[in-house]
């Protein structure tokens, strides 16, 4: 109900770590509900914060948030496949795998 009046923000990892393995639930609302899906890279957000909350576990830590282009996606494609589409977007697919720098830089040298 919330998607059909409201935003509703994911998840796919369900975790701060980061290359977790996306979960089925937010592919499974984008097959059904088919809307517009914006990727938000965030990185440093693994680095910065604690996995149970949004306690600071690394003050200074650089944080950066990106937000892409909207998603082409074919809503009939399998949950798999958008999972797949989803965490590319988002930088956590296995090709982006320990790519830069960026995913261990801090401001405290």
């Amino acid at each position: 109900r919330a998607l059909e009046n409201n935003w509703v923000i994911t998840f796919p990892q369900g975790t701060t770590k980061p290359f977790a393995p996306g979960r089925k639930g937010t592919a499974l609302i984008i097959k059904q509900m088919k809307p517009v899906v914006i990727p938000v890279v965030i990185s440093g957000f693994w680095r910065a914060f604690n996995k149970k909350g949004l306690k600071f576990k690394k003050k200074g830590s650089l944080l950066s948030v990106t937000f892409k282009e909207p998603l082409q996606i074919n809503y009939e494609d399998s949950t798999e496949n958008i999972l797949a589409q989803v965490m590319d977007a988002i930088e956590q697919s296995k090709k982006h795998m320990m790519m830069g720098k960026h995913h261990w830089l801090t401001t405290d040298k």
